[in-house]
């Protein structure tokens, strides 16, 4: 699956994810972008791809803020709302 974010295809295409092979590396790759936008993108491409890589997180879907459906959105409201003790994510 690839990614969902808006932002992918373009930090993609431009090599930053190339061999990547550790969080140093990906910290040093950071400091080149030119805004903390860019850099705030990259660490949330970089978080997608571990959620659908590392079977502990068990994640079908992941969305970047903003873009989540509406359905998913309706869904998670009425399951939080049934909590008993405040939850703090959408997971």
């Amino acid at each position: 699956m690839g990614s969902r974010h808006s932002a992918a295809r373009q930090l993609i295409a431009s090599g930053a994810f190339s061999r990547l092979v550790s969080f140093s590396q990906f910290e040093k790759r950071k400091e080149s972008f030119p805004n903390s936008k860019m850099v705030g993108d990259y660490l949330e491409i970089l978080v997608e791809g571990i959620l659908y890589t590392h079977p502990e997180f068990n994640a079908k879907e992941v969305w970047e803020v903003g873009h989540v459906p509406a359905r998913i959105v309706k869904k998670r409201i009425a399951f939080l709302n049934r909590c008993a003790s405040p939850v703090k994510s959408l997971f």
